[in-house]
């Protein structure tokens, strides 16, 4: 157990980043130091040496100088006491004086006197390092340094001893005045204690060094430790648990360096990579929802058509096949189908839809329409196919139903008995149309094909048709067309909307109401001959006042004449002018008793009501005036037009007028009224009638528009009167209205939609 602790541990540390990039820092701040060490100790070497090189020249000078007044005298004895004593002093190793052949003439070690060195040794060869012996030597080379016997190392200085003046004259000297160099002091010194110093030197520096090295060392490390190792393992924490799947820690480093935009590089990472998963989960979820829910049947199958996955559906009517083979589960068969739509997708990648009939578990034959998709892996191989059947079972019961309720709906529209069309309703082109709309309109199936349904209507009437369609109305009164001979007949439409094979369209079924019309129109003529017959006193009284004037006028003329008697200028324009105002007076009564018995085609125009009021008032007026009526009558002039009939708006009146006139007969009042008023009130023009007679009992208010209802007794009128004005205020869109107190009148409110321009008018029987 310690074992393995140990082995971690130092397997941490090995792996650890602070401590290598510490002990890297570390390292080259050690070896930075031990350089500018090596550097500062090879300085302070050399400028010691060059400090013993100077004193060693001072010494040898010195020395030179002190022996040179023995060695004028010849006094050998006393040149090497003085080469002891100077050779005693700390520091001196050995002084020696060669003459010029390299005898060792004093030395302070006597056994070495009177010996001979090599030329080419240490101390001899910075003046016989060439052929000819130098006779000068330059400073640079006096100085050698080298190992002595003893090992330590030692600084040799040697100063040549030249032949001076004063020693070639001396009475000792030996030598002839034409040698320049006479021999050589060679002092050598020790180097111990610029050892010594250079080790402590060393020893001091490389101590520092250590220890720098460890505290740099130690203090990189842990800002490292601190500042970057410390966060990228939190990082390498938080990567590893996103790899391990845990996304729910979050990566929070608060800092602004490099590590911490790291760290929020991180968790904005980790949050999409959380979103993505989310969302992955999700749609997993979602897909095996759907997988499972679907109601249809899916598998997956791999190349050997074996079931690899199947959803709730499949296995609630197949069972739990997984690992068999498709054509045994869907077909019970023992080998593949030989067209096989998986095998095919297998093949190419592509999809396919076929119709099979399946076997269920239970034994149940089953219609499938069949899908198949290809699966793919991430190198774009197809791995398995995915294959969906739908159960169509039901629709093929259905699409047989279907075929037999087509048939049935095909014998029930030719045999309709109204015309019945099928219209496009983007341009109303006609798509079907049964038989009898064939035999109404006299076309053949293919000719009345290659129409609209506009073309069987009249330019007139064909803008009221299109704001029907528009405004999606479902009831058309009195739609007026033409067959293929041109002959004109009125329908009543209806129209609802449906789709014709995908195709959206107007189902319009037309019934000819040309015989009702005529009927209506027959009815109505026979009211205005009733009218004109209970009118019949009034225009006579009304004819009789025009024609008595202009028999009295007519009369006094005459007798003028037979009396030969001069009628004035003046007396015969005023009668003149007088029997030709009651010719015209008389013109229009008839005129208009004319129009308005005669049965012709009426058109809807715009028309003034209080023209119709007047006219109204033209034809009965004498007649209420005979029975003590007085009309009041209230006309806005400025009354807006309405789409109607002039001709059926006055039969509106006079009927109305006659109505009020029986009801103020029956009802003894010692004045009799008929206010009649018009105004254009709530965007709406209102003609008012109103009458001060015996009123209508609430009880048969409701009924008094019915056919052939009337109050007055046997012979006294047909009933027909408000049922026919009721159904013509209906034809110009108007709503007639009863207000009525029995014992104070009754007052009739008729209200019609005023006149807008561009408005087509309406043809009518």
């Amino acid at each position: 157990m310690v074992k393995s602790w140990i082995e971690s541990f130092i397997k941490r540390l090995y792996n650890s980043l602070s401590l290598k990039l510490g002990f890297s820092v570390g390292l080259v701040v050690f070896l930075t130091i031990l350089s500018y060490a090596y550097y500062l100790i090879k300085t302070q070497e050399a400028l010691a040496i060059q400090k013993i090189l100077g004193t060693a020249g001072m010494f040898s000078d010195t020395l030179k100088k002190s022996t040179k007044y023995s060695m004028l005298k010849y006094q050998p004895e006393a040149v090497l006491k003085i080469i002891e004593a100077a050779g005693e002093q700390a520091g001196v190793e050995r002084i020696r004086i060669f003459n010029k052949k390299g005898t060792i003439m004093y030395s302070t070690l006597t056994g070495e006197i009177g010996k001979t060195v090599n030329l080419q040794a240490e101390a001899c060869f910075s003046c016989h390092q060439k052929d000819k012996p130098l006779e000068r030597i330059p400073q640079s080379v006096r100085s050698r340094i080298f190992s002595h016997q003893k090992g330590d190392r030692v600084m040799g200085y040697i100063n040549p001893i030249y032949n001076e003046e004063s020693c070639s004259t001396a009475a000792c000297h030996a030598h002839p005045p034409d040698r320049t160099v006479l021999g050589v002091l060679d002092v050598i010194l020790s180097l111990r204690e610029v050892e010594k110093e250079k080790e402590k030197n060393t020893r001091d520096i490389i101590v520092f060094a250590l220890f720098f090295f460890l505290g740099a060392s130690g203090l990189v490390g842990f800002c490292i430790y601190y500042f970057v190792n410390r966060p990228i393992n939190r990082l390498r924490v938080s990567t590893r648990e996103i790899t391990a799947g845990d996304l729910n820690h979050p990566v929070t480093i608060h800092s602004a360096d490099e590590i911490g935009d790291l760290s929020r590089s991180f968790e904005e990472m980790r949050q999409k990579i959380l979103e993505t998963t989310n969302a992955l989960e999700t749609s997993q979820k979602e897909f095996q929802t759907l997988f499972e829910s679907v109601p249809c049947y899916i598998s997956v199958q791999d190349r050997n058509l074996n079931l690899v996955r199947t959803n709730r559906e499949f296995r609630k009517d197949f069972g739990d096949s997984d690992g068999a083979h498709c054509y045994e589960v869907y077909k019970h068969r023992e080998d593949k189908c030989p067209n096989c739509s998986v095998e095919k997708t297998f093949l190419n990648g592509a999809v396919y839809t076929s119709e099979e009939l399946v076997t269920t578990k239970d034994g149940n034959k089953a219609y499938v329409l069949i899908y198949t998709a290809p699966i793919f892996n991430e190198k774009n191989d197809i791995v398995a196919v995915m294959e969906l059947s739908t159960n169509i079972t039901t629709m093929k019961a259905l699409e047989a139903e279907l075929v037999q309720s087509e048939e049935a709906y095909r014998l029930l529209f030719n045999n309709d008995p109204s015309p019945i069309f099928v219209v496009r309703r983007a341009d109303f082109a006609i798509l079907d149309a049964n038989a009898r709309a064939l035999d109404l309109y006299g076309y053949e199936k293919p000719e009345l094909m290659q129409k609209t349904f506009l073309d069987l209507v009249p330019e007139g009437n064909q803008s009221e048709l299109l704001a029907f369609f528009r405004e999606r109305k479902i009831f058309l009164e009195r739609l007026k067309q033409f067959n293929l001979a041109g002959i004109p007949f009125f329908v009543n439409l209806r129209c609802s909307e449906g789709l014709y094979r995908e195709t959206p369209v107007y189902i319009i079924t037309t019934n000819d109401i040309t015989e009702r019309i005529q009927a209506e129109q027959q009815l109505m003529q026979t009211s205005k001959m009733a009218t004109l017959g209970e009118m019949s006193t009034g225009i006579a009284h009304e004819l009789n006042q025009p024609l008595t004037v202009i028999k009295t006028g007519s009369s006094f003329i005459l007798r003028k004449v037979r009396r030969q008697q001069a009628i004035s200028n003046e007396t015969l324009i005023t009668v003149a002018e007088e029997m030709d105002s009651q010719v015209d007076r008389a013109s229009r009564i008839i005129n208009h008793l004319r129009e308005f018995g005669r049965k012709t085609e009426i058109l809807t125009a715009p028309t003034q009501v209080n023209e119709a009021i007047l006219g109204t008032l033209t034809v009965i007026g004498k007649q209420l005036e005979l029975r003590q009526i007085k009309v009041l009558s209230d006309l806005d002039p400025e009354l807006p037009l309405v789409l109607a009939d002039k001709n059926r708006l006055e039969q509106v009146f006079i009927n109305l007028a006659m109505n009020a006139r029986d009801a103020l007969d029956e009802h003894a009042v010692e004045k009799k009224e008929i206010k009649i008023t018009t105004r254009f009130t709530e965007g709406r023009v209102t003609i008012v009638f109103a009458d001060n007679g015996c009123g209508i009992p609430p009880e048969i208010q409701n009924k008094i528009f019915e056919p052939f209802f009337s109050t007055k007794g046997v012979g006294q009128g047909t009933g027909l009167g408000l049922s026919i004005s009721y159904g013509i205020i209906r034809d110009y869109q108007g709503e007639i209205r009863v207000e009525s107190t029995p014992g104070k009148g009754t007052t009739f409110i008729i209200l019609f939609p005023p006149y807008r321009e561009g408005e087509q008018p309406k043809a009518h029987l």
